[in-house]
């Protein structure tokens, strides 16, 4: 499977937070499937940012990580852009 594609769609920097949103087609994986790339890469822009994403059913949550290594999901919702 091709890797995700996603969309940055707003960077905080005061408060380290860089908001994405999936792009998925049907063609590649989706950001919750290729989370530990999609962190890896935007670990090296924006290194130790939250990251929150829009998955493809519209929810948001964040992709935690300890400095670029994935560590799992939490919600985000209140945290929508």
């Amino acid at each position: 499977m091709k890797p995700a594609i996603w969309e940055v769609v707003k960077v905080d920097h005061d408060q380290r937070i860089v908001w994405i949103i999936d792009d998925y087609n049907g063609h590649q994986s989706s950001v919750t499937n290729d989370a530990e790339r999609v962190v890896e890469t935007l670990h090296r822009s924006y290194p130790n940012y939250c990251v929150i994403y829009r998955d493809i059913d519209g929810q948001w949550d964040e992709l935690r990580h300890e400095s670029g290594i994935f560590k799992g999901f939490a919600p985000a919702r209140d945290m929508a852009p």
